[in-house]
């Protein structure tokens, strides 16, 4: 083993990456964050931090002996044992994998004062400068119980201040009233400084039950990415920024759009609608708010009300950058589906003809008319998920040139009922209309899209 020295660092380390399985890891702030809980993803760390017999374990599941009636000790090696192994097997090793086992810091279970002060003994000044990525809750699980909301916020504010090299910062939240004031002189210090790059506010209950409607304001939340957004440093460092809250104030969404002119990922769930906000993405006095944000190159518009169809192909057009688009608006507007003429997209005008394609354009709980009206925007990938089946096949029967550009359709996974129908010859699922349009078009159908989130505006089985 001692020969492996003499390998190159840059495919030593490409093996480590290797051996870390994406399905371990957090999810990603600009990505699946804002539809998943990190406590319900497996996670790089070795599941939960913290349990019985964390007196004589690290934070990140470091081995320790085995105390008597430990019976899960198993179960929580299994994420990064291969890890583990390759880190024991000599010095050299050792070295190089400990960085990547404490890349990740994941604080979502419920942390009591005890288990703070074991998680802040244990760590040393240098595994401290490994972590690069916390999740982490605003609030304690109990909230009735005396100065826990000031002492929760001491140690995110502990954390900011030691973790010298975190890029990817997660912040949720169970309660409407979480202490933000004593985190945000040392949040926007760490954005300022050039180390925070990435930073999402989630709401738990959202992420719990998409289906709730709460109009709960987070007292403080808004205070917060007020003083974030004002900050010339944060204007200009920071690159990904995650909303998924029941609301937001007007005047802040307006404030991101216009001062956070470096973003290049953008996400917004739920955030933005009625009663509050009342206008459409990209209604007149709507556009110039938007005209500072070129460099954007992922939008993810989840549950989002403003996102009327017509208006989400001239947002496109005017982020030219733009590579990643998600959105889904549930139908929530209806008007008369005007045919566009043949040979449409070869017209000088058609938006296929001003920007390069999309590279992935995610399309879930949109109505017919709204396929129809998103079919302006060009794509190399289309992934459609929680779409009622007849809708998508509609669309591509009524417009062959729908979705410009396009040579991969990602769809979910074929309902068992479907399938059989199919192997009896049924095509009542238009399984193999679908087959063909697509053969014709030179389109591959790869059926391992999975939706992100569920609805009652898809109440039938769906592609």
């Amino acid at each position: 083993m001692a020969s492996l020295t003499t390998v190159p660092v840059e495919i030593v380390l490409e093996i480590v990456k290797y051996i870390l399985d994406e399905n371990l890891r957090l999810p990603m702030v600009g990505r699946e964050a804002a539809w998943v809980l990190p406590s319900e993803s497996k996670i790089l760390t070795g599941a939960t931090p913290f349990r019985k017999s964390a007196r004589k374990r690290g934070l990140l599941g470091e081995p320790v002996e085995r105390e008597e009636g430990d019976s899960d000790e198993k179960e929580y090696e299994k994420p990064c044992c291969t890890l583990k192994a390759l880190r024991s097997t000599n010095r050299f090793f050792a070295e190089v994998c400990r960085p990547f086992l404490y890349q990740e810091l994941n604080l979502i279970l419920d942390m009591t004062p005890g288990k703070w002060k074991r998680a802040r003994d244990h760590f040393i000044i240098p595994q401290w400068s490994y972590i690069h990525v916390i999740s982490v809750y605003l609030d304690p699980p109990y909230p009735l119980m005396d100065n826990r909301f000031e002492r929760q916020a001491k140690n995110i504010d502990f954390l900011l201040t030691e973790c010298q090299n975190l890029t990817t910062l997660a912040l949720y939240y169970r309660h409407p009233d979480p202490c933000l004031d004593i985190i945000k002189d040392s949040l926007i210090s760490s954005i300022v400084n050039g180390r925070l790059s990435s930073l999402g506010f989630y709401s738990d209950r959202l992420l719990r039950d998409s289906e709730d409607r709460g109009s709960t304001i987070v007292h403080g939340l808004g205070d917060l990415l007020d003083a974030l957004v004002e900050d010339p440093g944060v204007q200009k460092r920071l690159r990904v920024l995650d909303i998924v809250t029941e609301h937001v104030p007007t005047h802040t969404f307006d404030a991101i759009r216009s001062k956070l002119t470096n973003l290049t990922s953008l996400t917004l769930r739920r955030s933005i609608g009625a009663p509050w906000f009342l206008h459409r993405v990209w209604d007149l006095d709507q556009r110039p708010r938007w005209a500072n944000l070129a460099g954007l190159t992922r939008l993810q518009l989840g549950n989002f009300e403003p996102g009327h169809a017509a208006h989400i192909p001239p947002l496109v057009g005017h982020f030219t950058q733009l590579k990643e688009l998600l959105i889904s608006a549930c139908g929530n507007e209806t008007f008369q589906t005007v045919l566009r003429p043949q040979g449409w997209s070869t017209q000088p005008d058609a938006l296929c003809k001003k920007r390069q394609p999309l590279t992935s354009f995610f399309i879930e709980h949109m109505d017919d008319y709204e396929l129809y009206e998103l079919g302006l925007i060009p794509t190399t990938t289309l992934i459609v998920t929680t779409v009622k089946r007849h809708h998508l096949l509609v669309n591509l029967r009524r417009d062959p040139e729908i979705f410009p550009g396009i040579k991969v359709l990602r769809l979910a996974h074929i309902p068992p009922s479907f399938k059989r129908g199919l192997e009896d010859g049924d095509d009542t699922s238009g399984e193999k209309e679908l087959q063909k349009i697509c053969d014709g078009r030179g389109i591959e159908i790869r059926r391992d899209a999975r939706p992100n989130w569920t609805c009652v505006c898809t109440s039938e089985e769906g592609f």
